[in-house]
């Protein structure tokens, strides 16, 4: 079996060597608790039939846990199962995405991959990339499973680019001071000494066009869900 990466294990295979740390989800399923009699070939879950394998889950969240371990919190049997759902349902969505964006015809240039394949081994690894081969080979991972991720990770961004850009009709990045001010308002009355409006309006706005897109995100996702057949094996 050819060992998948997904968009988000890209970054935790490096975070496990540089300890920095990755995304959420939402938590949908808990494994052993539902779902039908297991597939064959260590398959957890079919997404219009493409597989998301137990082994590739595990790994995504033995690093996870891994991480949290080394910046000292616990990791007790109740979280343990919740993440693996929380991971599981994360994976699913990134499938989700990654056939869309597919089917759209969303190409990503060589060079786009070689740029970020270039920021890693400089960024974590020194800018030795035999550095970053050795990490990839402890992790039974090749580095042409790397570059297909990451071009699978800049598909899936390329596609959500253009969907929000065509969800706000070219003004995704647009704010209004209206609603600006109703968040800084609503932080001026939960916290005391907070800097003055002017001051905190880049996080604000950076805040308010997070939160805009993550919600159209969400949307996109569930439509996708309610158009694909998703099966989640025991």
């Amino acid at each position: 079996m050819r060992r998948m990466l997904t968009k988000s294990s890209v970054k935790w295979v490096v975070a496990v060597f540089c300890a920095v740390a990755l995304i959420g989800g939402t938590l949908v399923w808990h494994l052993g608790g539902g779902g039908g009699a297991g597939a064959p070939g260590g398959v957890i879950a079919e997404v219009d039939g493409e597989p998301i394998y137990l082994e590739d889950l595990q790994m995504q969240v033995d690093q996870q846990v891994m991480m949290m371990q080394m910046g000292g919190q616990e990791v007790d049997d109740e979280f343990y199962g919740a993440l693996q759902g929380m991971v599981l349902d994360n994976m699913i969505s990134i499938e989700l995405l990654t056939q869309e964006a597919r089917r759209q015809g969303v190409d990503v240039p060589s060079d786009e991959v070689d740029e970020e394949m270039d920021m890693i081994v400089e960024q974590y690894f020194e800018g030795e990339e035999e550095a970053l081969q050795e990490a990839l080979s402890a992790e039974g991972i090749d580095i042409e499973d790397l570059r297909d991720d990451i071009e699978n990770q800049l598909r899936v961004d390329n596609f959500i680019d253009a969907y929000l850009a065509q969800e706000y009709e070219g003004e995704a990045d647009e704010v209004t001071e209206e609603e600006l001010r109703e968040l800084y308002e609503q932080y001026d009355a939960e916290m005391e000494g907070l800097p003055g409006f002017e001051e905190m309006e880049p996080e604000l706005r950076a805040e308010i066009l997070e939160g805009r897109e993550q919600q159209a995100i969400d949307r996109l996702v569930r439509e996708l869900r309610e158009n694909s057949d998703i099966e989640i094996y025991q």
